[in-house]
C-alpha cells in the first residue's frame, strides 16, 4: 500500500529506515546511490523532516548523517503520521466516518479539485484492487466489493495508523464500548490479555460503526451457545444499548463480533477439543498439529510443550485471515522483521517451522501466501513455551579468545566483563604460552579475537580492539560482530 503515498514520501521513508538501520553515521554517497537522488534532496529531506517532526533529529557531519529518535518513538511513529495525514488514506478515512453524496462533495472535504480527486482514486483503486479486492465506487461515492473486505481494510488502518492508546472512533463512547466488551468476554468465559484486547475493541468498533451504517455481512455464524449465555443476563446489557445507541439483537452481536462467532472458532481449549468428536474440520486441525509439533519436538530434540495453547491459538489464527488485522500490513510489516531475525538465528528450526505450516495449511485445504505463512510461523514459535531457551541451550558456545599487551590479569579481567554480558553463549578464554605471535593467531580456532591493542593487516578471524576498561559502546561492538556468525546448531561439545 505504500504505492498510495508520493515520490518524496516513499523516499523519506527508506532513508530513514537507512538511517535507523545503520545504527550511527551513514555517508551521504549510501544515501543517494541506494535512493536514486542528489546530495541536494537528501539535505533537503533531513530540513523538511526535522522541520515536521520534534521527535527525531536528522544530524549531519562531514557529509555524513544520522537519526536519532527521542525515548519510545522510532518509525512508527512515522508511519502513524503518513497514514494520518497522506491524501490517499485521509480520503478513506473521511469517508469510512461519513457519507458523501457526490464527487464534488468529496474534493471540497479534502481541498482538492474533482481532477485531482479522480486521478487519486485510479491509484487508490489500484492498490485497493490489488490487496484486498475492493475498489472505490465515484457513482455512490464510498467503497464498494466484499463487506468482509472493506472491514478487513478498515480494521488494519485504524490498529496501524493510531498509537497503542489513542481511539480512534470519536463518534463511539470508548469507555462505554469498552465495558460492553467487558461484559462480553466475561459471560463468554474467554482469557484475554492487554493486546488481544486492543485486537478485539478496533475490530468490533469497526464492525459496530459499519454495521450501524447498514452494512452487512453475509456469514454463517455459530453463536446459540454463547448468545443464549449473553441472554440469561441481558440486563447487563441496558446500559451499553443506551449509552451506545443501538438496539443489540442477536443479529448485532453477529455483525459485531463476526471474526469471533464463526464456525470452527472457539474460545478455550476445552471447547476446542470436545468439538473434534463431531466437527471433522476441528480433529483434522487438531490432529495435523499435534503431528507436527511431534516430528518438530523428535527433529530438534527439544521436549514437547504444553500444546493447548499452541493448538487454540493456531487454529484460531489459521481461521481469522480477513479478520486478523496483524496479517497484512499497510506501511509497517512488523512481522517481517520478526521473521528475518528467526531465519538468522535459528535457520534450520525455521526451515522445518515453515515447512510444518504449510502443510498444516495444506491438510486444512485453504491457501497459502507470505502473510498467512508468516503470521502463522509466529504464531507457533510465541506460543511454544520455554523454546527459545531450548534453541539457544543447543547452540555451541561462541569461542572468544581475549588478548592484552598489559598483563594476564588485564586480559582475564576483560573475559570476566565478557562473560558478564554474554553468559553461556560465549567460551572466553587467554592463549596460553609466552610467545604468541600474530601468525598463530591467524590460525587460530576461534570466532572473534579480542584486543586492547591494534593489529593492522590481521587475516584471521574477526578481531576487535576494545578500550582499557570496556564500556556499553564496545559490548555493542562484539555483539554485532558475532551476530553474523554461522555457528553451527547441534549438541554442545
Amino acid at each position: 500500500m505504500k504505492s498510495l503515498l508520493s515520490k518524496s514520501e516513499r523516499r523519506r521513508i527508506e532513508m530513514m529506515k537507512m538511517l535507523e538501520a545503520a545504527e550511527g553515521w551513514m555517508s551521504v554517497s549510501q544515501l543517494t546511490e541506494t535512493l536514486g537522488c542528489s546530495e541536494r534532496i537528501i539535505r533537503e529531506d533531513a530540513a523538511e523532516l526535522n522541520a515536521m517532526f520534534d521527535y527525531l533529529s536528522i544530524e549531519s557531519q562531514r557529509e555524513h548523517y544520522r537519526i536519532i529518535f527521542n525515548q519510545g518513538t522510532g518509525l512508527e511513529t512515522l508511519y502513524s503520521h503518513l497514514l494520518h495525514h497522506s491524501i490517499a488514506f485521509r480520503l478513506l478515512r473521511c469517508t469510512f466516518f461519513k457519507n458523501y453524496n457526490t464527487m464534488k462533495a468529496l474534493a471540497d472535504a479534502l481541498y482538492i479539485s474533482q481532477a485531482t480527486l479522480y486521478r487519486l482514486l485510479t491509484r487508490i483503486n489500484t492498490a485497493l484492487g490489488r490487496h484486498y479486492g475492493i475498489t472505490f465506487d465515484t457513482t455512490s461515492v464510498r467503497l464498494e466489493g466484499e463487506e468482509a473486505d472493506i472491514r478487513f481494510f478498515y480494521s488494519q488502518y485504524f490498529a496501524e495508523a493510531y498509537d497503542t492508546f489513542d481511539w480512534p472512533f470519536e463518534r463511539i463512547d470508548e469507555r462505554a464500548f469498552s465495558d460492553f466488551l467487558e461484559c462480553v468476554i466475561e459471560e463468554s468465559g474467554v482469557y484475554m490479555d492487554f493486546a488481544i484486547f486492543r485486537y478485539v475493541k478496533i475490530v468490533s468498533a469497526v464492525n459496530f460503526i459499519r454495521y450501524s451504517r447498514g452494512h452487512l455481512v453475509d456469514h454463517r455464524s455459530d453463536m446459540d451457545d454463547i448468545y443464549s449465555r449473553l441472554m440469561k443476563d441481558a440486563h447487563r446489557f441496558e446500559a451499553a444499548e443506551k449509552r451506545l445507541g443501538i438496539r443489540l439483537t442477536r443479529s448485532a452481536f453477529e455483525q459485531i463480533f463476526t471474526a469471533f462467532v464463526q464456525p470452527h472458532f472457539h474460545y478455550t481449549y476445552t471447547s476446542l477439543a470436545a468439538s473434534a468428536d463431531h466437527d471433522d474440520y476441528t480433529a483434522a486441525s487438531i490432529d495435523a498439529l499435534n503431528r507436527l509439533m511431534d516430528q518438530l519436538s523428535i527433529d530438534n530434540d527439544i521436549p514437547c510443550p504444553d500444546r493447548r495453547p499452541i493448538i487454540l491459538n493456531m487454529h484460531n489464527t489459521a481461521l481469522l485471515e480477513k479478520h486478523d488485522i496483524y496479517l497484512r500490513p499497510i506501511l509497517s510489516d512488523r512481522k517481517q522483521a520478526f521473521m528475518k531475525r528467526l531465519e538468522h538465528e535459528y535457520p534450520d528450526f525455521c526451515r522445518q517451522l515453515h515447512e510444518a505450516v504449510i502443510e498444516y495449511r495444506r491438510v486444512l485445504g485453504r491457501s497459502t501466501d507470505t502473510f498467512i505463512l508468516n503470521q502463522l510461523i509466529y504464531t507457533w514459535f510465541v506460543n511454544w513455551e520455554g523454546l527459545m531457551h531450548h534453541l539457544e541451550a543447543k547452540r555451541r558456545p561462541l569461542r572468544l579468545l581475549v588478548l592484552s599487551n598489559h598483563d594476564m590479569y588485564h586480559a582475564r579481567m576483560i573475559a570476566d566483563i565478557i562473560t558478564h554480558e554474554f553468559g553461556s553463549r560465549v567460551d572466553v578464554a587467554a592463549p596460553k604460552g609466552i610467545n604468541i605471535t600474530k601468525e598463530d593467531l591467524e590460525h587460530s580456532k576461534c570466532d572473534l579475537i579480542i584486543t586492547n591493542f591494534a593489529m593492522k593487516d590481521f587475516k584471521g578471524p574477526p578481531c576487535i580492539q576494545v578500550s582499557q576498561f570496556p564500556d556499553h559502546a564496545d559490548m555493542l561492538k562484539i555483539r554485532e560482530a558475532l551476530m553474523p556468525s554461522a555457528v553451527p546448531q547441534g549438541k554442545v561439545t
